[in-house]
């Protein structure tokens, strides 16, 4: 199917899937030989009081959040932190990073992370939001953003990832492996876990269900074309087990049982069994055209599909379950898609300038396209200042870097409800500690002052 120029045209899906036979801020001294940790396990506490009658007075109420928006910018070493609880949100910080940086975080957690690829460094910032977890809802306390002196270093760190709260880099320039436990950050006693892992390669690791799993380089080979899987608390040798073959491995995702990495021929998926991984292949349908792929991935845990790129040609609906892929082609490139918050919706920015959204779980339209920046330029490589997206609480915001601003998109309104103004090219968004139970029933009706434009169609 394809996704036109005008407004409201139908997408339909391709038939081409065939079935075959991506902090804990509690404050205790964490136990690192456990398995994953993730923020919170949920509310706990604070039912209700008795009253001196011995009347039951009616339970706290909790507070929610909007959290704060990391954005790091394209044309110089910088990166801004906005308070998103303000009619128009607030700056509170201006960083000066040592290179150019990406920005990367658990959007419910406390802690973000500013990759940058030529310093070989990465940066950590807490956000300042801690929660504390009531019977059915939090409690938020709120302080000022802290620049950490916790530092990832290695040669090259190119993919990040934040999951079950294990922060954890790999660096290209060596093939190894950082990982950190989050809440040890708050207990103090910050510890970061090593993996070597030559030789050097593009490659990807993440933390799920207490294991490392980590791309083997060959030597040589620039991608990578096998997945090692290590116990997250013995990173020392040979790995534990390793998965079958995923030739020119880029991209992965992880989400439930699940962990998937895109394949020059398909996708490779690792399901999670007691203490075990199992793997299978998911080939590309019949008549995929020579040299379309799945490079990147998103998953939401409640979503039971994957959401991956098609090549230039699209995106890819995964179902780890049936074992398909299913194309949804688009008249036009797609530059970047995330997912919401509660992977609900898909949304899908393209060359055209249009943000699309989608129903996750099969891709139809939920609306028409909202026709956001104009045309895109599609050149200067993987180096270029392009649009991204990223959910925040019942949000997405789209960096137009182009016009040095974010715009805050309301989800079910689809409309653009504020804008963030940074100048510069803002390229690379986070979201950091946004309320894990938000929803719409709250104070936070935003005054929409002259200079936030919710029609928002540009010409360049």
């Amino acid at each position: 199917m394809r996704l036109g120029n005008e407004l409201g045209r139908t997408l339909l899906l391709l038939s081409l899937a065939v079935a075959v036979g991506c902090g804990d801020d509690d404050g205790t001294t964490p136990d690192l030989d456990m398995g994953p940790v993730t923020m919170d396990a949920g509310p706990e506490g604070d039912a209700g009081e008795m009253d001196e009658d011995g009347g039951m007075v009616e339970p706290h109420t909790g507070d929610l959040t909007m959290g704060r928006l990391l954005i790091a910018d394209h044309g110089s070493a910088t990166a801004w932190l906005f308070d998103l609880d303000h009619d128009t949100p607030e700056l509170l910080e201006t960083w000066d990073l040592t290179d150019t940086g990406r920005a990367y975080a658990d959007p419910h957690g406390r802690y973000g992370y500013l990759v940058q690829r030529g310093a070989n460094l990465v940066n950590a910032i807490d956000s300042g939001i801690v929660f504390e977890s009531h019977v059915d809802h939090y409690h938020v306390d709120k302080d000022a953003p802290e620049w950490l002196e916790l530092t990832f270093e290695g040669m090259g760190p190119t993919h990040f990832t934040v999951h079950e709260g294990w922060a954890t880099a790999f660096y290209d320039g060596t093939g190894n492996v950082d990982t950190l436990q989050e809440r040890s950050i708050s207990a103090g006693t910050p510890m970061m876990r090593n993996l070597v892992n030559a030789p050097a390669h593009h490659g990807v690791a993440v933390v799920s269900h207490g294991h490392l799993l980590a791309t083997i380089g060959t030597e040589g080979e620039s991608l990578p074309t096998e997945v090692g899987i290590w116990p997250v608390t013995a990173l020392d040798g040979e790995p534990e087990d390793t998965a079958g073959t995923c030739p020119g491995l880029h991209g992965e995702a992880a989400a439930g049982e699940f962990v998937l990495f895109g394949c020059s021929n398909g996708v490779l998926a690792l399901e999670h069994h007691d203490d075990h991984f199992d793997s299978h292949s998911i080939p590309n349908p019949d008549g995929t055209p020579e040299g379309t792929r799945v490079g990147r991935l998103v998953a939401h845990e409640d979503l039971p599909v994957f959401i991956g790129n098609w090549g230039s040609e699209g995106l890819a609906i995964i179902d780890p379950e049936a074992e398909t892929i299913t194309p949804l082609l688009t008249d036009e490139p797609v530059i970047t898609f995330a997912l919401d918050m509660w992977g609900d919706h898909l949304f899908a920015l393209t060359a055209d300038g249009n943000l699309h959204r989608l129903e996750a779980v099969d891709g139809t339209p939920a609306g028409d396209p909202l026709a956001l920046t104009g045309e895109i330029d599609l050149g200067g490589g993987h180096g270029a200042a392009r649009p991204a997206l990223v959910a925040g609480a019942g949000r997405m915001y789209l960096a137009v870097p182009d016009d040095g601003e974010v715009l805050e998109i309301h989800v079910e309104d689809f409309e653009v409800e504020r804008t963030i103004t940074t100048g510069g090219a803002p390229y690379s968004l986070a979201i950091v500690s946004s309320s894990p139970d938000w929803h719409e029933d709250h104070d936070h009706d935003h005054d929409h002052d002259d200079d936030h434009d919710h029609d928002h169609d540009h010409d360049h």
